[in-house]
C-alpha cells in the first residue's frame, strides 16, 4: 500500500515513500516500463506516479525522468494530464540543467496523451531562442496535440525561420505526423 500526503502545489497526492516495486520498475537505464508493469508496480495509483515525477526530494533524476515519460502511457487519464501540465507550467522558463530534462520529458509525454487544449501551453516553447533541444521537444509534442498545433508549427517551418537543423527536422516530422488533412487550411 502507498501512504499518501497532501501536495497542494501539484493538485494530487504525493507518495510518502514509493514502494520498492515502483522504484525498481523506474530504475532501468534508457528504459521506460510498459503500462501493465506500471499499473502493477503502482497498484493502479497514477497519482503516485505523478507524485514521484514531481517530487523534488526523490533524489534520483533518472527515476523522475522515467516517471515523466511513463505518464505518456496514460492516454485519457486526467491525473496524468494534470501532472504533466503542472510540470510544464513549473519548468517553462528553464533553459538548462536537470530541470530542462524534466521539462523535455514532460513535453514528450504530453505530446503522447494531450490534445488541442495543450497547444497554448506548448507553442510558446517552440520559439525558446536559447535552447534548440527545448524547441525540438516542443515541436515533437505539438505533433501529437491535434489541429490547433498546425499554425504554430507551420509558422516556424518556413525557410530561414528556424536556424537549427534538428528543430526544423522535428517541425517537419510533427507536421507529417499531423498530416496534410489535419493541417489543410491552417494559416
Amino acid at each position: 500500500a502507498i501512504t499518501m500526503v497532501a501536495a497542494p502545489l501539484w493538485g494530487s497526492p504525493l507518495p510518502a515513500a514509493p514502494p520498492s516495486e515502483a522504484l525498481a520498475v523506474l530504475s532501468g537505464v534508457d528504459f521506460v516500463p510498459q503500462r501493465d508493469q506500471l499499473d502493477l508496480a503502482f497498484a493502479g495509483n497514477i497519482a503516485a506516479l505523478v507524485g514521484l515525477a514531481n517530487d523534488d526530494d526523490s533524489g534520483d533524476p533518472g527515476i523522475r525522468l522515467r516517471a515523466y515519460h511513463s505518464l505518456g502511457k496514460y492516454d485519457g487519464d486526467a491525473v496524468a494530464l494534470t501532472g504533466l501540465r503542472a510540470a510544464i507550467t513549473r519548468y517553462r522558463n528553464v533553459r538548462s540543467g536537470t530541470e530542462l530534462l524534466y521539462l523535455i520529458a514532460a513535453l514528450d509525454a504530453l505530446g503522447a496523451i494531450g490534445d488541442d487544449s495543450d497547444v497554448a501551453r506548448v507553442a510558446p516553447l517552440l520559439v525558446a531562442g536559447d535552447s534548440r533541444d527545448l524547441r525540438a521537444a516542443a515541436a515533437r509534442a505539438l505533433g501529437g496535440l491535434g489541429s490547433a498545433a498546425c499554425a504554430p508549427l507551420q509558422s516556424r517551418a518556413g525557410i530561414g525561420v528556424e536556424p537549427a537543423a534538428m528543430v526544423r527536422i522535428a517541425i517537419n516530422r510533427a507536421l507529417n505526423r499531423l498530416g496534410p488533412a489535419v493541417c489543410q487550411g491552417s494559416p
